[in-house]
This record gives C-alpha cells, sequence and structure tokens, in this order.
C-alpha cells in the first residue's frame, strides 16, 4: 500500500534472485525501479504488487464470514465451507479444506471456474476438484449470507436468474482479490516489457 515501509530481504535458497519489500517507483528503462531511493536494473524485473479483499455490498466479515486473510488464521476446519469466487485463490482455498476434510462448494458467477485461464485447462481442473468431492456452482451468485447459531444459510441462484438453492455452511470465505497493481507501472510495463 502507499506509504509502506521498506525493508530489504535476502532469501537464502534465491540465488541470484534479490527481494525488496516496500513501495516501489517505476522509472526509465535503463533504471527500471527504484526503491527507497535505491535503483535496481536487471533483464528481469518481477513486481509483485498483492492484492486485498474486495468487500462485497451487504455483507458483513466477522465470525464465520471470512476472506482469505482471516481463512489462514482460522484455528479450527469447518465441517462445510461455500467459497465464493472461482479463482485461482478461490479454488486454491477449496482445495485445502477439502484436504483437510471440509465439504465445500465453490460458487462463481461466471460460465467457468478460473475465468482468466484457457477453458480447456479450466475444465479439466473443474473436472478435477469435482472428482475430489469438491461441488462446482458455476453461472450463480450468492444473493443472501444468514448468520444462525448453528452456522450459515448461504443462498445460491443462477446469475441469469431463477430459483435459489440454500447451502448450509460452518464458513462463508469469499475471494474477490484486487490487485494493486498501479496505472503508471502497467504503462511502464506495457512500454519497455511487452514492447
Amino acid at each position: 500500500p502507499p506509504g509502506a515501509k521498506l525493508n530489504l530481504h535476502r532469501d537464502p535458497y534465491a540465488g541470484s534472485l534479490r527481494y525488496h519489500l516496500g513501495l516501489a517507483t517505476p522509472n526509465d528503462p535503463r533504471c527500471f525501479i527504484e526503491v527507497d531511493g535505491q535503483r535496481y536494473t536487471g533483464r528481469h524485473v518481477v513486481l509483485a504488487s498483492g492484492s486485498y479483499s474486495k468487500t462485497l455490498p451487504g455483507l458483513e466479515l466477522g465470525g464465520r464470514v471470512v476472506t482469505s486473510t482471516e481463512a489462514i488464521n482460522l484455528d479450527y476446519v469447518p465441517d462445510r465451507v461455500v467459497v465464493l469466487g472461482g479463482g485461482v485463490i478461490g479454488v486454491e482455498f477449496a482445495s485445502v479444506w477439502k484436504s483437510f476434510g471440509s465439504e465445500v462448494t465453490v460458487v462463481e458467477v461466471l460460465p467457468q471456474i478460473l475465468p482468466v485461464e484457457d477453458a480447456e485447462v479450466a475444465e479439466l481442473a473443474r473436472k478435477r476438484f469435482e472428482k475430489q468431492g469438491i461441488k462446482i456452482l458455476t453461472g450463480a451468485k450468492v444473493t443472501k449470507v444468514e448468520k444462525q447459531k448453528s452456522g450459515l444459510k448461504v443462498s445460491v441462484e443462477p446469475a441469469k436468474g431463477g430459483d435459489a438453492e440454500v447451502l448450509d455452511a460452518d464458513a462463508f470465505e469469499y475471494f474477490k482479490e484486487k490487485g494493486i497493481f498501479s496505472a503508471e507501472v502497467a504503462k511502464l510495463f506495457k512500454e519497455h516489457v511487452l514492447s
């Protein structure tokens, strides 16, 4: 995030790869990046801008309703989990929860999971997840999450309209991740890396 404190971190297992955690400012192609006044050049530069969870209207975080950040800190394994978002983070968490023994349903509003991936790859992944016992609902949206004493009631309906299906869950996780890749960095990336 803007104004983040900068730290130098070296990974002894990374060979010649160096990590610099902090706020980076793109420069020109000869001095591609600047971190804390220090200029770095290289044939390959990876900008790992990170992400944060986008909040959803009407959905209150807390308790059994979590994002990926809270999910990794849970001190229990939910029996039943509904994951909103079939992107890479959502299906990764779905797979982890399933491997821990949870009953898992993934709800994705788009026609396929892994929507930015090749359709063939996404279909193979879907088949693999379903073979593991993960329920996949594509072309579907969550319309309501009701907190109950014994868990959650998650209403899901087809994105194009239709009858809602109500799922019981012990945890509801949503993974609408939003990158923080700045327009300035994107412009430099397009001009100097993709050309």
